[in-house]
């Protein structure tokens, strides 16, 4: 719903987008932003969205708003079936993160009215230097809500956090124990991980639920752009001459820049050997 610049686009803008998605035989759409939950137009752009037939319809949200059962239980009576909520951490570095006391709390409420209306869940985190040593304790914590799919996401230099990317990128060797004994976690008690901008290289075994192996088949509109992310994923990105060697090289995205100019390449090192097909895990965008 916002560009670059932050511009909000319309009512009029959104549904016109809708309906070039319908004309394309798009069939899964999610509101997000920013936070879409802030518009008080919401639930009349999810209402057009039912109205043309799209199969899936997802709020990405801070869940917050959801802590107002009646609110929750519209937005899903509007035609929302499936949400895509983040949660941060434990209650203490969840707040700290969104720099809002008690959000913890109305987001866990938020996720049990949810749970309520009998929509499809998924919950992400992303991952920083001030939770991945949480993140078993949050997939624990998060288990009971049984979610469709459990998404753990390294932070990428966008947005806010491209300025203080140093402070809040920890190095991602630093983040794989932990990635794994939760990963590890979620499939023995049958549950879907997908892991996001992090690499073979640096999880192998994981490959299976890695998102930048594959393709994405996304368009990402704003309020004066449209972008395929198939085409632009590897925007801000900068490979190590070594990954040429890597067996994963035509998939992979490679690290970012800025990661880079960080922490060096040293993480980096090619996997030897032939490319036989991924069985991905079912994900949907």
């Amino acid at each position: 719903m916002f560009s670059r610049k932050k511009k909000i686009k319309t009512l009029n803008e959104i549904k016109k987008e809708l309906d070039w998605a319908k004309d394309q035989s798009i069939g899964i759409i999610s509101f997000s932003g920013g936070e879409p939950t802030i518009r008080r137009d919401l639930f009349e752009c999810v209402g057009y969205a039912k109205k043309l037939g799209f199969e899936k319809i997802e709020i990405q949200s801070n869940g917050m708003m959801f802590y107002y059962k009646s609110y929750a239980k519209k937005m899903a009576e509007s035609g929302a079936n499936r949400f895509f909520i983040s949660v941060h951490g434990n209650e203490k570095t969840h707040d700290f993160l969104t720099q809002v006391k008690g959000s913890f709390k109305k987001t866990i409420r938020g996720l049990e009215n949810i749970q309520k209306t009998g929509v499809e869940l998924r919950l992400g985190i992303v991952i920083n230097n001030y939770n991945y040593m949480q993140l078993l304790e949050w997939t624990k914590n998060l288990l009971k809500f049984e979610a469709l799919s459990y998404h753990f996401d390294y932070i990428t230099p966008v947005g806010f956090s491209k300025e203080n990317y140093k402070n809040l990128a920890p190095k991602i060797k630093e983040v794989a124990p932990s990635l794994k004994k939760s990963a590890d976690f979620l499939l023995d008690s049958g549950f879907n991980p997908w892991i996001h901008n992090i690499y073979p290289c640096n999880l192998s075994g994981y490959e299976a639920m890695m998102s930048e192996l594959m393709e994405k088949r996304t368009i990402l509109s704003g309020s004066n752009f449209r972008a395929d992310i198939d085409k632009t994923k590897k925007d801000g990105r900068k490979k190590p001459y070594s990954c040429e060697k890597c067996k994963f090289n035509s998939l992979c995205t490679g690290p970012y820049q800025k990661y880079i100019e960080i922490y060096g390449n040293k993480e980096f090192k090619p996997i030897r050997g032939e490319l036989k097909s991924i069985e991905f895990q079912k994900y949907e965008n």
